[in-house]
């Protein structure tokens, strides 16, 4: 009867080991994702500040042709 327990108390540790480790990879996978939307976010930050400038230029030229 004891070798019994001892397997069942085997498998019941390996599958809370194997249970965290599942855990502990979702969450490295949540933090990954919630970084790469950081990074994507700064990115469109910087297109937003781009296109702005772009746009102030197009205005100053369109305006000085006018005037013309």
């Amino acid at each position: 009867m004891r070798y019994i327990y001892g397997n069942s108390e085997k498998r019941k540790l390996a599958a809370e080991r194997d249970f965290n480790h599942l855990r502990n990879n979702q969450k490295d996978i949540s933090t990954g994702i919630a970084h790469g939307f950081d990074e994507v976010e700064d990115k469109l930050d910087a297109i937003a500040r781009d296109l702005l400038e772009i746009k102030v230029w197009f205005m100053r030229n369109f305006k000085e042709r006018d005037r013309d």
